[in-house]
């Protein structure tokens, strides 16, 4: 469900490529091409689960979070293992990406250069220093007047949103009872008095579409709750490291 375009209602046809597999002569493996190869590419054939953009998005996550980071340039997905900076060390010699080794105490080893030209390992650090010093250097940021700051800005952002809601439920709230009164008033309405009729039909109409059209926008507009606040006991043990490491 991950990889198939099919669940993002897409077809697709040249998702591969036949290329020789070395092992005997005449034969042949498929080799997955990237997107921007694919020979066919038809969007909206089918009932989709997600949208494409979310498929292209799914398709990144997963190419940043290969595991052979070292040779694919990616990210490198989280694994067991003490190091903080799994996936996220550049070495300084060479600027390749640096890999962990836990074998005799965690490092991290540049390795890139020995296994495309078998030169000697460019770097090769114990890992403790460096994950002591990025630790520090993210408490520093992390001061208690900018933690204070975030939860002033959380507030003001939320005090913001719930204006914004209020507006919109006041408004629909304004709209409904417009759209009953009109109904009221056609139903009330002399069905020989056809002029009337129509008029009050029409006012009827009308009221609805500008509920529908309001609802919609609400819908759309509806203020993303992505800013959390810090938990209380979250930010006394911030609080507290920050005070020893002061």
């Amino acid at each position: 469900m991950l990889k198939n375009p099919a669940y993002a209602g897409t077809f697709v046809y040249g998702r591969t490529q036949a290329v020789p597999s070395g092992v005997a002569p005449y034969k042949s493996q498929q080799q997955q091409l990237p997107m921007a190869e694919w020979k066919i590419r038809v969007n909206d054939k089918y009932p989709a689960y997600v949208s494409w953009e979310t498929y292209e998005g799914i398709q990144a996550q997963l190419l940043d979070n290969y595991a052979e980071y070292d040779r694919n340039k990616t990210r490198g997905i989280p694994r067991q293992g003490s190091a903080l900076l799994h996936g996220l060390v550049y070495c300084g010699e060479c600027g390749h990406k640096m890999v962990v080794q836990y074998k005799g105490g965690t490092h991290y080893i540049c390795n890139y250069l020995r296994q495309q030209y078998g030169v000697p390992v460019c770097q090769y650090i114990p890992a403790s220093a460096i994950d002591e010093y990025v630790v520090k250097a993210f408490f520093t940021a992390m001061k208690a007047v900018e933690i204070d700051a975030y939860q002033k800005a959380v507030k003001a952002q939320q005090e913001t949103d719930d204006a914004i809601e209020r507006a919109h439920c006041q408004q629909i709230e304004r709209l409904r009872y417009q759209v009953a009164l009109c109904e009221r008033q056609f139903n009330r309405v002399d069905p020989d008095n056809r002029l009337v009729a129509a008029e009050l039909e029409q006012r009827w109409e009308n009221s609805l579409r500008e509920l529908k059209l309001a609802e919609a926008a609400y819908a759309k507009q509806k203020p993303d709750q992505n800013a959390t606040p810090i938990p209380a006991e979250l930010k006394t043990a911030l609080s507290a490291t920050l005070a020893e490491t002061s």
